[in-house]
């Protein structure tokens, strides 16, 4: 199959882009290379992979759609997030408060309060 990829000479990875079916989603696998001094290629990618280097990196202009071949095992990636910290730094705090939550749409009685989310 042909797949976008990209050399980072500048840190030494490959990254390869594999689109799921419906090309809406991708999986971009980030390959560093060996050992080159006393630390590994993981070591260096891991900081130089910030928010920014990622944006770039992974911008579709510095990517070419090449023919490779490639091997995975099967997986499957499951993932929980708590995210009642993040509502409530984003300032959804009365939904967590027992005095001052209302969800009287959904429960007549607004005994309602939430003390998990979780995604």
């Amino acid at each position: 199959h042909k797949n976008n990829q990209t050399v980072i000479r500048l840190v030494h990875i490959f990254i390869l882009e594999m689109p799921y079916q419906g090309k809406e989603l991708s999986m971009l696998i980030f390959l560093p290379n060996d050992i080159e001094d006393s630390s590994t290629g993981l070591e260096k990618l891991e900081k130089e992979l910030t928010n920014e280097n990622f944006v770039k990196w992974t911008n579709p202009d510095m990517m070419n759609e090449v023919e490779v071949q490639v091997g995975l095992p099967r997986f499957k990636m499951e993932e929980k997030y708590d995210l009642r910290n993040v509502l409530i730094s984003m300032g959804m705090v009365d939904a967590f408060d027992g005095n001052r939550s209302d969800f009287s749409g959904m429960a007549p009685e607004n005994d309602l309060v939430l003390s998990k989310v979780f995604h």
